[in-house]
């Protein structure tokens, strides 16, 4: 008698909650130098946090290659850090941060106001004035999402580095488990 498979509730979940999972498992068992998958870990969580979207994956590989640490984990990092849940409180949070930092007032006004002037200009002149007067949003933010991302980088450096050891730990106790015999002795699994 053939039943029919009932979903369980674990399995269905929405899509984001399991890519998430499945790039943190995929960290989690990514091979290699503990130091090296910490520090690419580190990179990808302090470039997913900044404000600097279109160019996440160039600028982690870029930072992996320079600071020596495996471009795979920081990328991994970057998606599980950065998305479409998370990235607008990372955006208001560089932008607040910013704006207490530096003292320049920056308001969704200012923002409303300065793409009405845009749009009011010929194509060229729009490019100029925006890149003229975004100069100070963009410092703004993007100072604002370091001052936001570098603590977190750090803290997911040494959380990485102990769970890899904590890892290692209960895999090496589970193989000396396995060698011991029922009797205390070594088994014949030589």
């Amino acid at each position: 008698m053939n039943r029919p498979l009932k979903k369980s509730r674990s399995r269905a979940r929405i899509p984001l909650v399991r890519a998430t999972r499945y790039y943190y498992l995929r960290l989690l068992r990514l091979r290699g130098n503990p130091g090296v998958l910490a520090r690419g870990l580190a990179i990808g969580v302090f470039v997913g946090l900044t404000p600097t979207i279109p160019l996440h994956t160039v600028l982690i590989v870029v930072l992996c290659t320079v600071l020596k640490g495996n471009p795979l984990a920081g990328i991994l990092a970057s998606w599980i850090i950065s998305n479409p849940i998370t990235i607008p409180l990372q955006y208001y949070a560089a932008w607040k941060i910013g704006v207490l930092v530096t003292g320049q007032p920056i308001s969704w006004t200012d923002v409303e106001d300065l793409l009405a002037l845009v749009r009011s200009q010929d194509i060229l002149t729009g490019i100029k004035t925006l890149f003229f007067y975004s100069g100070r949003l963009t410092g703004t933010m993007l100072l604002g999402g370091v001052l936001f991302a570098f603590p977190l980088a750090l803290l997911s450096h040494h959380a990485y580095l102990r769970v890899y050891f904590e890892r290692a730990k209960r895999r090496y106790r589970r193989l000396a488990a396995g060698l011991e015999g029922p009797k205390g002795g070594t088994s014949s699994h030589g």
